[in-house]
């Protein structure tokens, strides 16, 4: 995504067999973001620091920058709309980049066994839901 003007982001998970954490995610370009938290969205082991509901924030600026920064590092042509292994127990992610105004390229991973890069950005994803001010909605 090296030379694309990134409009929107989204990024969703699904439920798996345990305890993965269940939400979605949608930052625009403006930093706006909105996070719907499903289920098993712990910031740590204790059951008590579960988010649940919708909630809206303008993501921090330095997180944005790294976020921006993580999918310049992704060769997104190399990613195949949906990568064709898939566990069955295992949660899978989708995640949607809408660039230059209206393309969309939308990756939906069953596995999570990616490059380096690609599991570096799902982190920082991940991370959002505990590293900014939410409010509810």
């Amino acid at each position: 995504m090296e030379n694309n003007n990134i409009n929107k982001i989204e990024f969703l998970t699904t439920p798996c067999f345990g305890t993965c954490p269940v939400f979605s995610l949608e930052i625009n370009a403006n930093g706006t973001s909105f996070l719907n938290a499903e289920s098993y969205n712990y910031e740590n082991e204790d059951e008590q620091s579960e988010i649940v509901g919708k909630f809206k924030t303008v993501i921090a600026k330095d997180k944005f920058d790294k976020i921006l920064k993580a999918l310049k590092q992704i060769d997104f042509s190399c990613l195949e709309k949906e990568n064709d292994k898939f566990y069955e127990d295992m949660t899978s992610y989708t995640l949607t980049l809408t660039y230059n105004d209206n393309q969309v390229k939308e990756y939906v991973d069953k596995t999570q066994e990616n490059s380096d890069e690609l599991n570096a950005l799902y982190k920082l994803l991940f991370d959002l839901r505990f590293n900014q001010k939410w409010e509810k909605q």
